[in-house]
């Protein structure tokens, strides 16, 4: 992925050497030119998952005769995976990044990778928490869960999925394993 960030930069610097910009200024703009890039690719990624997926998903939902996908695919669950989609995007382009700034090695490349997992743990989790609160919501309309108390059940599996979201941060931030994080409990 480094070598596509360099010659993504070389790219945009024989481009801007082509448009007539000197060298020096080429050098210094080539750089953030590929920052602007990726933040457009970003956010064009974005904008087709959620108008573009989420509307062709809400199309294919409505043909079907079920309510059960009605709920399961939700607004609420089509943006949360929207928002899984964009974080692993920006986790993709980032070593493209680094390699156009020269910041492979470096410690802010380290902190942005970790800030970038990090982001990928908590939109994955929002992504679940609103898959488990569809399923439950599916739940509810069945006649054997009627007299059960789902809400505490929810709740739970709400806990625990937070309890393990806590641990593949913590084991993000300090790079460990999750596993010793576990077994050192």
């Amino acid at each position: 992925m480094q070598n596509t960030g360099f010659a993504f930069r070389e790219w945009v610097h024989d481009l801007l050497i082509r448009w007539g910009i000197a060298e020096n200024l080429a050098t210094k703009l080539d750089g953030w030119i590929v920052l602007i890039a990726i933040i457009l690719l970003v956010l064009i990624v974005n904008i087709i998952m959620r108008w573009g997926v989420l509307r062709l998903v809400h199309r294919m939902v409505e043909w079907t005769r079920f309510t059960w996908d009605n709920i399961l695919f939700d607004d609420r669950v089509l943006r949360r995976l929207s928002g899984v989609v964009t974080s692993i995007v920006i986790s993709l382009a980032l070593p493209v990044l680094a390699a156009a700034f020269d910041a492979e090695n470096t410690t802010l490349y380290i902190y942005l990778g970790k800030a970038v997992d990090i982001y990928i743990i908590i939109t994955c989790l929002l992504f679940l928490n609103e898959i488990l609160k569809a399923l439950f919501a599916i739940m509810v309309h069945r006649p054997a869960w009627q007299d059960k108390p789902i809400g505490g059940l929810l709740q739970t599996c709400q806990v625990i999925l937070g309890i393990i979201g806590i641990i593949l941060v913590i084991a993000t931030i300090i790079n460990k394993s999750p596993v010793l994080l576990l077994t050192g409990i």
